[in-house]
């Protein structure tokens, strides 16, 4: 009955481990697309946020920027590059300088 319990407990904590290691994406549209501009998030707490963002319109913070990558991914089909996902964060407010959309870097 002991080893049973116990397996059961590594069992469960083996799902935990992998729905906490689960990845998310996540899409935008930047003024006068009619693209997404999709990212993938890798960090528990940054896929949390962003959902949160998507169920509540009070939120700080609603704004994305990351590395970027001049490479494609799968899931961002339309793009020559992409947001590189340990880097990627959530801010409030930038230097304009530091602003761009998806038509200055293709």
């Amino acid at each position: 009955m002991k080893q049973i319990i116990i397996l059961a407990i590594i069992v469960l904590l083996g799902m935990v481990a992998c729905i906490q290691a689960e990845d998310a994406y996540f899409a935008f549209r930047t003024h006068r697309s009619t693209l997404d501009f999709v990212f993938k998030l890798t960090d528990v707490k940054k896929i949390e946020h962003a959902r949160k963002l998507l169920s509540d319109n009070d939120l700080q913070e609603v704004h994305v920027m990351g590395r970027i990558r001049k490479t494609q991914k799968d899931y961002n089909p339309h793009y020559s590059y992409h947001l590189e996902p340990d880097t990627i964060t959530f801010f409030s407010m930038a230097i304009e300088v530091v602003s761009s959309v998806h038509g200055h870097l293709n």
